[in-house]
């Protein structure tokens, strides 16, 4: 199932600042219509290797779980691996893991006194699936000589720091999506986004040079939140010419893009960056969501080892759920733990900042699914020392929202 493929990189970064201001990153408790899991076998667990030695303890960042935010899912697939790594992979260099959670309540407020808390505590590290504040907790941790990694995130300041590490590519969104028009033969795209400024202003000064570059002509479509049925605003792009679409905001706003697309009879490339879709949406687009693209750092290829490692823990310690964000949870701390364990003497914050400002190798991204990190060698920019990936993957959705292909893009 897994491939390579190539191909140029936009400089676009405003795509990323969209993904968190029209709130994909946000919890929304959304899990894949494939949730059903997979046939486990506690070999996939590997051999028994119990940490003894003295405990450390690691910050975990959520929104925390208060009205209408439940952050609880990347909290329980974050545990999930530090039990894993406390009775299979000797915790952290050997030292038993104490996980400490904390919820922002969706506030800057409550996101600082996380991080004051975790100082406080003697985190290790303070560790973050996705969170709309992240700023406010990264900053909070200035001058405390604690690292901060994270999944995804949009924030300047994280993925330009020496003391930010970041999970996922967020320029590869870019380049994917031109790899994609490059394969297709696409002459015009188009790029749908909520119409708000402080989306759409960046997405048309950044996007547009790298769409010429690439000698590809740009449609900007900005849609109001207000709008229920984007469907005139589709035809609109289509009957100016435009040949792929490139749908960025929430899992609803895609999805409500995708079906006009289809039910217009659009058969040209759409790509997102949402990876998964509640069922009862993917229900109410004509063919479902047959040839999608959906740009991810996280595989759902079951013939993975790492996927079968995850079913495995999941089983094993009785987790509820295992969604996409259970899996950011799993992902965000096992990827800490093998970057941490390239320097088998990291065991307090001061060592462990140090080992991920530059990571002694290239490392397997865990459900990944061929993506490789490495912290602190600038592997997309020297300002964006902070982004820890060149790739991402591009995977294909069968018409259920399941991945039929997933390829590693190195733009």
């Amino acid at each position: 199932m897994r491939s390579k493929i190539t191909g140029g990189r936009g400089t676009a970064i405003a795509l990323v600042g969209c993904l968190a201001l029209l709130g994909a990153c946000s919890e929304s408790g959304a899990t894949s219509p494939a949730e059903d899991k997979a046939a486990s076998d506690v070999a996939d667990l590997g051999e028994p290797n119990e940490a003894t030695g003295s405990p450390v303890k690691v910050g975990f960042l959520s929104e925390g779980k208060t009205e209408g935010i439940d952050g609880t899912a990347t909290e329980e697939g974050a545990q999930a691996a530090v039990d894993y790594a406390n009775d299979y992979l000797g915790g952290m260099n050997g030292h038993v893991i104490e996980l400490e959670t904390c919820g922002t309540g969706g506030t800057p407020s409550g996101a600082t006194a996380c991080s004051v808390k975790f100082a406080k505590d003697g985190v290790v590290a303070v560790l973050v699936g996705t969170s709309g504040q992240d700023h406010s907790a990264f900053e909070a941790l200035d001058g405390s000589g604690i690292g901060f990694m994270i999944n995804n995130t949009a924030d300047p300041d994280i993925m330009g720091s020496d003391r930010g590490f970041v999970l996922n590519n967020p320029l590869g969104l870019a380049g994917a999506q031109l790899g994609i028009a490059k394969d297709n033969d696409v002459k015009r795209g188009a790029i749908v986004v909520v119409d708000v400024p402080s989306a759409t202003g960046p997405v048309e000064s950044l996007s547009r040079p790298a769409y010429e570059a690439a000698g590809i002509e740009l449609d900007l479509i900005p849609i109001s939140p207000q709008v229920a049925d984007p469907t005139a605003q589709v035809q609109q792009a289509i009957s100016s010419g435009a040949e792929q679409f490139t749908i960025l905001g929430s899992t609803e706003f895609v999805a409500a893009v995708i079906k006009a697309a289809k039910q217009l009879g659009f058969t040209g490339p759409l790509v997102t960056q949402v990876s998964v879709f509640p069922a009862d949406l993917v229900a109410g687009i004509p063919g479902g969501l047959e040839g999608v693209r959906s740009i991810t750092n996280l595989s759902k290829d079951p013939e993975d080892e790492d996927r079968k490692t995850y079913n495995a823990v999941v089983d094993e310690y009785g987790v509820a759920s295992s969604g996409d964000f259970t899996e950011i949870g799993y992902q965000t701390v096992t990827a800490f733990l093998r970057a941490v364990g390239t320097d088998p003497e990291a065991g307090d914050a001061k060592s462990v900042l140090a080992v991920l400002q530059k990571m002694r190798s290239l490392q397997m991204l865990p459900l990944g699914n061929g993506l490789t990190f490495q912290c602190g060698v600038n592997r997309v920019a020297s300002f964006l020392p902070g982004i820890c990936l060149s790739q991402v993957l591009v995977a294909t959705l069968g018409e259920d929202g399941v991945p039929t292909e997933e390829k590693v893009f190195s733009g």
